[in-house]
C-alpha cells in the first residue's frame, strides 16, 4: 500500500501524533485546515441577543454532548454551581454510572438527532467542555450559525478561531 499524505483537520491533533507515526509518513502529514462560513440567514444573531438583553431576559447558554469525562461533565456541573445567575441548557445522553445532583440553573433536554433541531435564537452562547477533541464539528457549526462559542483551547480550536478569540 502507497500512501501519498496523511491529513488531519488541525496542526494540534499532526503534533500529537507526530512521535507514533513512522519516520517514512512525517513528511506526508498536512493540515487541511476547518474553514467557517456564515449560512445564517436573516437577522443577523447579535441583534437578536442584543434584544434579549436589553429585555434583561437571562443569559442563556447551551451545552451539547453526552455526559463522559472526556465531554467534561463535571466542570460543566461545576460552571453551573458558579453561575447560578445564568441559564444552561443541556442536549444529550445523560446516562451516567454516578448519582449527579443538578444544579437549579440546569436544563436537561433529553438526546437529538441533530442540532438542526434545536432554535439556537435561544442561546447567548455555547459552552464546549470536552477535554479532547480534534477540530469538534459543533463548535463550527455554533460558529457558522453566529453563535458566540466559550470554550478551552482543545484540538484544533485555538488555530482555527486564533488567539485574539480564546
Amino acid at each position: 500500500m502507497s500512501v501519498s499524505t496523511l491529513v488531519t483537520d488541525n496542526e494540534a491533533y499532526l503534533n500529537k501524533i507526530r512521535s507514533r507515526v513512522p519516520t517514512a509518513y512525517i513528511p506526508k502529514l498536512r493540515v487541511l485546515p476547518a474553514v467557517v462560513g456564515d449560512t445564517t440567514p436573516g437577522e443577523p444573531a447579535g441583534k437578536l441577543r442584543s434584544a434579549r438583553r436589553s429585555a434583561n431576559a437571562r443569559i442563556t447558554l447551551l451545552w451539547f454532548g453526552r455526559f463522559e469525562p472526556l465531554k467534561d461533565y463535571h466542570s460543566l456541573l461545576s460552571f453551573c454551581r458558579l453561575r447560578p445567575e445564568l441559564k444552561v441548557v443541556v442536549y444529550g445522553p445523560q446516562s451516567v454510572s454516578e448519582d449527579l445532583s443538578y444544579p437549579q440553573n440546569m436544563e436537561l433536554r433529553g438526546s437529538l438527532d441533530s442540532i438542526e433541531l434545536i432554535d439556537l435564537f435561544e442561546f447567548d452562547a455555547f459552552l464546549f467542555t470536552s477535554m479532547f477533541e480534534g477540530m469538534p464539528n459543533v463548535v463550527l457549526e455554533m460558529a457558522e450559525k453566529r453563535i458566540p462559542v466559550i470554550a478551552a483551547s482543545v484540538g484544533g480550536i485555538h488555530e482555527t478561531f486564533g488567539p485574539d478569540s480564546i
